[in-house]
């Protein structure tokens, strides 16, 4: 049986063809952080709404949610890509970006395309529920969605 240090050299030399790059892209988002730091490319470019300059040190998953839990429910390989369908989870229980700790239940959606180039991901583009995400830490209420309907299909506040 192989080490796990055996076992992510296995991935990452799998990572380098077309038709293992998805196994990999799964193990690191199930917290395989030894594979990830070697799965990303030193020059790896993020592309998300929710990261960027100002908000760099707002978004820390680990840190707002500290029992986060990725699970992959559908990833699809093709080319350079992988295309991950993913849930998060736990419970918000550290500061989100001005939000304070509501110690509520976060079940969290989206879709991140990596884009691998040597062997390694060299680029990201992700998009997840952010408005219920911000639902779920109490920062909007549900009545918000019935507004922005109204406002939809009559163009009336």
């Amino acid at each position: 049986m192989p080490t796990k240090a055996q076992e992510d050299a296995m991935l990452l030399d799998r990572a380098a063809v077309p038709g293992g790059r998805a196994e990999a892209v799964i193990r690191v988002l199930q917290g395989n952080r030894t594979l990830g730091s070697r799965l990303f490319a030193p020059n790896y470019i993020e592309h998300k709404p929710w990261s960027g300059p100002r908000l760099r040190k707002g978004v820390r998953p680990k840190t707002a949610i500290p029992n986060l839990k990725v699970t992959v429910e559908d990833a699809i390989e093709s080319g350079d890509r992988v295309v991950v369908r993913w849930r998060a989870q736990g419970t918000h229980s550290g500061r989100i970006t001005g939000i304070k700790p509501t110690g509520n239940r976060i079940d969290v959606t989206g879709i991140t395309i990596y884009r691998f180039a040597g062997g390694r991901i060299v680029e990201s583009w992700a998009q997840a529920d952010m408005a219920a995400l911000a639902q779920q830490c109490a920062q909007i209420q549900p009545e918000i969605f019935e507004f922005v309907a109204k406002v939809r299909t009559t163009g009336v506040g």
